[in-house]
């Protein structure tokens, strides 16, 4: 049976931030989520009995392996879903897809309706999160905590503050930021300067905070300085084509956002205080872009499903692995 590791995780945290503990005495918690990143996005294995499939041959991410190594790594983590929203509003809600009617996204009827010739009856689906519905953000809020989303967001049109997360750059989707200016690229690096000017508004409050830095696709060269996308070039030669290199590119620069986040944590002397989550919404895109698990993103396949999970912070230990199997929901 699959345990519901990040809902009992949150919801325990959640627990012990609840007692009458002055703010300072409560964890932060630091939620990053990759987007499309499958067991090869990462180069440091994500499953010790699997060390050469579970990790990329040419993406380098130091920032995620230094993470990695000092917290637990899940070997058998699944994804709520294959596609984004459904991953995404099960993380947010604790909710399953099904509960949330969110079954089939992008394609496909959405109102229930049944038309001649049609052979099943397809339930009503939707890609908007509920207003009302309880988030972990609401929870937090309610015992203290400031709250925050910045980047993709792709649970519907309602502003990310109606869900509890009091600060956020809006409802983004997958066409990025369209109220920021352009640090650089806009995708990778405002979203994470965003998360560092949140969490130093916060150290200097002294108030906890739970903030979920949400990454935009690293699958192309314009998620990418042209500076990273000429050393990865030269790094891969003429073994890849023009799209791997950019899919390399693409990720190697978010990981550097996430250093700059991690960097900054270590900055406001919050790293021992604070809870840092890494998943993805689904794996990669492409049959053979998830190591040694079969298929992709869109699929109910190992390789739709399966996604990296580490988990570091307070009381977890170092440089492990758990084959426990568990969901995002």
């Amino acid at each position: 049976m699959k345990t519901k590791l990040l809902t009992l995780f949150l919801s325990g945290m959640i627990g012990t931030a609840s007692f009458a503990a002055p703010d300072a005495a409560k964890p932060n918690f630091l939620v990053i989520l990759g987007e499309a990143q499958g067991w090869a996005s990462m180069s440091v294995p994500q499953d010790d009995r699997h060390p050469e499939g579970s990790k990329s041959d040419f993406i380098l991410t130091p920032n995620l392996d230094r993470l990695a190594l000092r917290g637990i790594r899940f070997s058998d983590f699944y994804a709520a879903s294959p596609r984004c929203t459904p991953t995404r509003a099960a993380l947010f809600t604790g909710r399953s897809p099904a509960q949330l009617q969110m079954t089939f996204v992008n394609e496909g009827k959405k109102d229930g309706t049944v038309n001649p010739g049609d052979k099943v009856i397809a339930p009503p689906t939707t890609t908007e999160l509920p207003v009302g519905i309880e988030t972990v953000g609401t929870l937090l809020q309610a015992q203290g905590y400031a709250t925050a989303h910045f980047g993709k967001w792709h649970c519907g049109r309602v502003n990310p503050r109606e869900h509890g997360f009091e600060e956020n750059d809006g409802p983004n989707s997958n066409d990025g930021p369209e109220h920021v200016e352009e640090p650089n690229p806009t995708q990778a690096y405002a979203t994470a300067q965003l998360g560092m000017d949140f969490m130093t508004r916060q150290a200097a409050a002294g108030k906890p905070f739970y903030l979920q830095i949400s990454h935009y696709p690293g699958k192309t060269p314009f998620t990418a300085r042209p500076d990273t996308l000429e050393s990865v070039k030269r790094r891969l030669g003429t073994r890849f084509d023009v799209n791997r290199i950019g899919t390399a590119a693409g990720n190697e620069e978010i990981d550097k956002t996430i250093g700059l986040v991690l960097a900054k944590l270590d900055e406001l002397l919050l790293t021992e205080n604070t809870y840092v989550i890494y998943t993805a919404d689904h794996g990669a895109q492409g049959r053979n872009a998830n190591g040694a698990l079969t298929n992709g993103k869109g699929t109910v396949w190992e390789g739709g499903l399966r996604v990296p999970l580490v988990v570091a912070g307070p009381g977890i230990p170092a440089g492990v692995f758990s084959h426990v199997r568990a969901s995002t929901v």
